[in-house]
């Protein structure tokens, strides 16, 4: 058994005694965000997940997940330019599919709207499966699928969008861990084994996954900006401007 692993941290779970429940919502209003992330060596990993288990609140429902992200971009790539350019303001628009996840949401679609270091999210979770022979195209198709589907309304989604098309663009996926702090609002987030998948706009198509050699360690805090917890100050995390969808999409650039 691989260090880190699912099933290790899962021990850790139910060993727990600050486990507390969290429950999920159907959809989230838009609320600014502090986020701040850190790479961390793979070799910690098993360490940072022992030190967390016990330090944190371990959250009862899906404290852990596979997830698939799908990110889009239109055919000028503003989104990643955006981003690799540093400009303060950008959006970013994605599908999060749970895999194998029980008794959750399926999906959950967002439009990610970031100002320097706050971040803003309009989000709607999603508990029906897509059809099984959907297939995948532009974010705005995908809009139109999930109300039929659903027979919910997408608008204030709609209002994030500009005008340009949105294609599926990038695939990313990872393991996420996932940890409340006891005395902040604050929400950690340990993410491993993360492989990219490039889409070919035109042929629709997936380049072959590439493993990105780190995890990435993160926190989000509503009252501002959130440092590392000292427990945590000597395990080799460092800062990083890191974005999986920036990372993964110019591996292929």
């Amino acid at each position: 058994m691989r260090p880190g692993s699912f099933v290790e941290f899962l021990k850790i779970v139910q060993s727990a005694e600050n486990i507390e429940t969290f429950p999920d919502t159907p959809i989230s209003e838009p609320k600014e965000i502090f986020e701040h992330k850190f790479t961390l060596p793979k070799h910690m990993r098993h360490l940072i997940l022992s030190t967390m288990g016990h330090k944190t609140i371990v959250p009862k429902e899906f404290p852990v997940a596979k997830v698939k992200t799908i990110y889009f971009d239109d055919i000028e790539d503003t989104a990643f330019n955006d981003s690799l350019d540093g400009f303060v303001y950008k959006r970013k628009y994605r599908l999060r599919e749970y895999v194998d996840t029980v008794g959750g949401a399926r999906y959950s679609l967002e439009v990610k709207l970031r100002n320097d270091t706050k971040t803003s999210k309009i989000r709607k979770l999603i508990y029906k499966p897509l059809p099984k022979d959907y297939h995948l195209t532009t974010f705005r198709d995908l809009l139109d699928t999930f109300e039929r589907e659903n027979g919910f309304s997408l608008s204030r989604m709609r209002m994030g969008l500009t005008a340009s098309e949105l294609f599926m663009d990038t695939i990313i996926y990872y393991e996420r861990y996932r940890f409340d702090d006891p005395y902040e609002d604050a929400r950690y987030n340990l993410d491993t084994n993360i492989i990219v998948h490039r889409v070919n706009k035109h042929e629709r198509r997936l380049k072959e996954g590439i493993y990105l050699d780190h995890d990435i360690f993160e926190i989000k805090s509503s009252v501002g900006p959130f440092g590392l917890p000292h427990y945590l100050r000597d395990f080799g995390i460092e800062p990083a401007a890191f974005s999986k969808f920036v990372w993964g999409k110019d591996i292929f650039a």
